[in-house]
Parts: C-alpha cells; structure tokens; sequence
C-alpha cells in the first residue's frame, strides 16, 4: 500500500471513531438526565416530598447544544475530508490504469508493426529466392523498401 493510501485509511479510520464517540456522548447524557431523575425523586421521597424531575437548564443546555453542534460540525467535516480523500485515490487510481492501458495499448501497436515489418522483409525475401536471384544487393534493396 502507499503511502497516500494509508493516509486516506488513517482518515477514514478517525471519522469513525469520531461519529462512534457522537453517539457515545448521546448515550451518556441520557443516562446522566436518567440517574439525575432517579436521584431527585429518591432523595425527594427520603424526605417525605413530591419527587421533582430535572429541570431544563435553558442557558446550559443552549451551551451544551452549541457544543454538540460543533462536536457534529467536526465530525461531518472529517467525514467529508474523508470522502474527499477517498475520491481522490479512486480517481488518480483510475488514471494510473488508464496511463498503464495505454502504453500497453502503444507497445501493441509497435509489436504488431514490427511482426508485420518482418512478415513483409521475409514475403520479399522469399520473392526474391523464389525467382532464384540471389543478388546480395537485391536483398539490401528489399530491406529498404521494407523499412522505407
């Protein structure tokens, strides 16, 4: 693997384990909101009172909000990052393999050229045997009007 690769896994790998720690957070002020409940209202019967549930701190559960919308904002902008980086391998892996066809693609066609060079530098070979000339010449003469 390159190093781009584990790059883009490193990523990948850390915006997961940070929608994983999102929902953790989730999970654990509910059950703080629960246990808090539980207390008041054992503490309020230990007492001989009513049981009181927690109450909605407007100022604190706005900064907790904003809190949890900027831990969000973090992790959807690593998801993002993330994508964005996983795009680019998938993109510039594509253009390695068509970079990699096509020079492949090229050396076939000089292969394919040189075969039928030769095929015609041996028709005209044979020709020439054929009509039972000989002539060193003769066979340079071939030879050029082959590679001409």
């Amino acid at each position: 693997m390159t190093f781009a690769s584990h790059d883009v896994l490193s990523e990948r790998l850390i915006s997961q384990i940070l929608q994983d720690d999102l929902a953790m957070l989730e999970s654990y002020r509910q059950a703080e909101k629960l246990q808090l409940d539980q207390v008041f209202a054992t503490s309020a019967r230990a007492h001989g009172r009513i049981p009181k549930y927690s109450k909605q701190d407007a100022i604190k559960d706005h900064l907790d909000i904003d809190a949890d919308y900027a831990f969000e904002l973090y992790v959807s902008d690593a998801l993002s990052s993330s994508d964005a980086s996983y795009a680019q391998t998938v993109q510039n892996e594509v253009f390695t393999t068509n970079t990699v066809d096509w020079q492949l693609a090229q050396k076939l066609a000089a292969n394919e050229r040189k075969i039928n060079l030769d095929a015609e530098f041996a028709r005209r070979l044979q020709a020439i045997d054929d009509e039972g000339r000989t002539d060193i010449d003769q066979i340079k003469d071939a030879e050029r009007r082959v590679v001409s």
